[in-house]
């Protein structure tokens, strides 16, 4: 595998986009992860993982503050670019 290569954790379609263009408010399901097997890790690691439901809460200056399984957290814009989501 290479290292930016995309990693389709679920039945990844054309509606899905990097949850960074995600809007305020937005419900979505994590539907791949992209990144090399360290970035994939780490971003599984904080519960972005198949179909899980997603709300984006606010976005400032490229970060987002998402709800994940009951749980608030900021991420970082490059983060937030590897998560690809849909509605």
């Amino acid at each position: 595998m290479q290292q930016n290569e995309t990693v389709e954790i679920h039945g990844m379609s054309g509606d899905c986009m990097p949850l960074s263009l995600m809007r305020e408010g937005s419900v979505c399901r994590v539907c791949a992860v992209r990144g090399n097997d360290d970035t994939k890790h780490h971003i599984t690691s904080l519960g972005f993982v198949d179909g899980a439901v997603v709300e984006i809460i606010s976005k400032l200056s490229g970060s987002v503050i998402v709800r994940i399984k009951g749980t608030t957290f900021g991420i970082g814009s490059e983060i937030a670019r590897r998560i690809y989501v849909h509605e």
